[in-house]
């Protein structure tokens, strides 16, 4: 098993929160800053209300940025933006899911299952963090009014129906002052400000940040079954060169960082390219492409430009017919080119959407070309060759577990759909 421990000042966790919010940004057009927007909703509600005796700002704050996350993997986005949509079953259980086994708040789970059930529903659940389902409910319906410009009667829509949010919380929304600072706020866009101050007051452990870091990644790789054990298979086969060529515990511990991050901005990409099962046409690869620029972004202050060069770099070929950049040996380290054998050696032994996973035999002569031709390093490439099995052993001892996951997790969603639908 890989040894994640990260020692040092490999990962500066004070930008932790600028990482994920800038990431979440480039998810979907259709939400852009929505989790922002209801984070910031919910803060002022949460102050207004003086609510911290009730409810951990910290947690609400971090659950209410990732309200969303399992839209990404459904079809509702377009729903979700109407204030009176009650179809949003999907997303609400796939989010669950995810946070119950991909994210560092397992505890709060179901917030995200129950962040658009109505009240007196809610309350027959008898769930102990109802509270925060339902002020990220409440927060949400609010962005939506605004983002909406349905703003000349909030307190009328958000009343309508007695029983679809908590009275208690609504109440605030009966002062004007608050009402209007809220719409303000949004409108200039001084939220951000705002939001950034309290984030930046919280605290992350380096294992704590690296979970939230992985379950960013998650949710890119377990948007299919196809994507799933890809990062952590590109990780493995890091790892395990890195062991076989001796490198230092720093230096392992540096290109282990940079695998996981490498594809971090195919967060951007969408999901139609991701997963299709043709081969890409001039414009979709185009678009692939950009992914390591997202990368470059979204990474930016979090690890050294050591480590974020090693994730940007990973298609970069030593004859400069790489990209994003087009360099050249003289340009990349060696951990650099070890990343880029690695990224080619787990694409040729997985299956992906578009391909089956080739043969050993097929593999070597692949590597074989690509060193031949000056595209990658050699002596890399000779050392894959000659530790095949070890390599791929590795490598899927370490997927098997996100498999496992994925199954369970595609179990459950189906399980659950039809059990609330009923």
């Amino acid at each position: 098993m890989l040894n994640k421990e990260i020692e040092g000042d490999l990962i500066n966790t004070d930008e932790l929160i600028k990482v994920i919010l800038k990431a979440l940004r480039f998810m979907d057009s259709r939400l852009i800053n929505h989790g922002e927007r209801v984070a910031y909703i919910a803060y002022e509600l949460w102050s207004y209300l003086n609510l911290s005796n009730k409810i951990d700002l910290k947690t609400l704050m971090i659950l209410s940025v990732f309200h969303d996350i399992g839209a990404f993997k459904t079809e509702e986005i377009t729903k979700m933006l109407e204030f009176d949509s009650e179809d949003v079953l999907n997303h609400s259980i796939y989010g669950y899911l995810f946070f119950k086994y991909l994210s560092p708040l397992k505890e709060y789970a179901e917030v995200i299952l129950y962040h658009h059930t109505h009240y007196d529903e809610l309350k027959s659940v008898n769930y102990k963090h109802s509270l925060y389902a339902e002020l990220i409910f409440l927060a949400d319906r609010i962005d939506v009014l605004i983002a909406t410009g349905e703003t000349n009667d909030i307190m009328g829509a958000l009343t309508e129906n007695p029983n679809k949010f908590n009275p208690e919380l609504v109440y605030a929304l009966q002062n004007n002052d608050l009402q209007e600072k809220i719409k303000n706020k949004l409108a200039s866009e001084d939220y951000l400000a705002i939001i950034e101050k309290v984030y930046s007051s919280f605290t992350f452990s380096k294992e704590l940040a690296l979970d939230y870091l992985k379950m960013l990644i998650y949710s890119i790789d377990f948007r299919s079954e196809q994507t799933v054990s890809h990062t952590i298979n590109i990780v493995g086969v890091t790892f395990s060169l890195a062991n076989i060529l001796n490198l230092s515990k720093k230096e392992c511990q540096s290109l282990y960082l940079g695998a996981l991050l490498h594809d971090i901005g195919k967060i951007a990409i969408p999901s139609t390219i991701l997963e299709s099962t043709n081969k890409l046409n001039n414009d979709e690869m185009r678009v692939m492409q950009e992914h390591v620029k997202y990368t470059e972004t979204i990474i930016l202050g979090i690890v050294s430009d050591e480590i974020s060069n090693m994730a940007v770099r990973h298609h970069e070929k030593l004859d400069g017919s790489g990209y994003p950049y087009g360099l050249t040996s003289q340009d990349l380290t060696f951990n650099e080119q070890l990343i880029a054998v690695a990224d080619i050696f787990s694409a040729l032994i997985s299956k992906r959407s578009y391909k089956d996973s080739f043969s050993k035999e097929k593999v070597i002569e692949i590597l074989t070309d690509l060193s031949d031709h000056q595209k990658l390093n050699a002596m890399i490439c000779q050392t894959a060759i000659e530790h095949y099995e070890r390599i791929v052993n590795e490598a899927q001892i370490e997927s098997e577990t996100n498999i496992k996951k994925y199954k369970q997790m595609y179990h459950e969603y189906l399980q659950l759909t039809a059990e609330l639908a009923k």
